[in-house]
């Protein structure tokens, strides 16, 4: 894991199955998506649509 500066670390799951942890910027290029997806998909409104299914991200404190 690499961080840069204060960026946050997002941990991502598929499903209910951990992947990783890792900043949002390297959350992005291993996904091959961009950060504000990254961003969206730890929203609450991806979260419900997902129904525990799909990836999602969690933002770590």
């Amino acid at each position: 894991m690499t961080k840069r500066g204060n960026e946050k670390e997002y941990a991502v799951y598929n499903g209910d199955e951990f992947q990783f942890i890792d900043s949002l910027s390297n959350c992005a290029t291993r996904l091959g998506i961009k950060t504000e997806i990254v961003k969206w998909l730890s929203s609450l409104a991806n979260i419900k649509r997902r129904n525990g299914k799909g990836c999602i991200t969690v933002k770590l404190d």
